[in-house]
């Protein structure tokens, strides 16, 4: 299995552009898929939290600081994710861009991305998922 230093010290490929992928587990199995040369990353930022509580009918909405508890969870959360699909736990703090071909959209491989991931999420089976992303990726990374 290639290890994250692997995807992230090797010298990026020439053309193209970068776009950031989503900010979760599924982004980070993408980042790790699209491999070497073909990935970076950006601190991650943490916004507030939005709190919505309903008493009595009566909703109420405010903003909180997250905390270093929730900063843990979300890390959990994203490695726990990526290690159902038999990939390593990206580095935590960091989100990620990858590198796509220039005639590619951000729009159109999630497009094509989202809608591998739904001909498998009716399986539940994980691996399945990450075999059908990463021929998605190979398909439109392959130049």
């Amino acid at each position: 299995m290639i290890t994250w230093h692997e995807v992230l010290m090797t010298t990026a490929s020439t053309g193209g552009h970068w776009v950031r992928v989503p900010d979760n587990g599924w982004g980070a199995l993408i980042a790790y898929l699209a491999g070497p040369g073909r990935v970076r990353t950006v601190a991650r930022r943490y916004n507030d939290v939005r709190v919505v509580t309903v008493h009595d009918g009566v909703r109420t909405e405010h903003s909180e600081e997250i905390t270093p508890e929730d900063v843990r969870g979300i890390e959990r959360d994203i490695a726990s994710y990526v290690a159902e699909r038999a990939a390593p736990a990206p580095p935590p703090g960091v989100s990620f861009e990858i590198l796509i071909p220039d005639e590619l959209s951000f729009d159109e491989l999630e497009h094509d991305l989202l809608a591998a991931t739904m001909r498998i999420a009716s399986d539940g089976d994980p691996l399945a998922e990450r075999q059908a992303l990463d021929c998605v990726l190979r398909k439109h990374l392959s130049a």
